[in-house]
């Protein structure tokens, strides 16, 4: 098993390779690194889509603006929650 930094994944990453990290977030965004560049790549695991889907029906607005805010307010109390369990 090897381990690299993203910079050198960039650029040897070719087809059909296996990009492996614990969290989805770091993942979303070299894929669309890659798409934006015209190469392929796919994120498997948990649905994204449903994910975001979920935060937007819990915020209960239909406002872009409210929206933001509530992102905002709602990422900060996680990342406070998440440090207080040490992560």
């Amino acid at each position: 098993m090897s381990t690299a930094n993203e910079a050198v994944m960039r650029r040897a990453a070719e087809p059909g390779d296996f990009i492996l990290s614990q969290t989805n977030a770091p993942l979303v965004s070299l894929c669309l690194s890659f798409l934006a560049e015209g190469r392929p790549a796919a994120v498997a695991g948990r649905d994204i889509g449903a994910g975001l889907a979920t935060l937007v029906r819990k915020a209960g607005t239909g406002d872009v603006g409210e929206l933001c805010r509530w992102v905002d307010d709602w990422s900060r109390k996680e990342a406070a929650r998440l440090k207080r369990k040490g992560k």
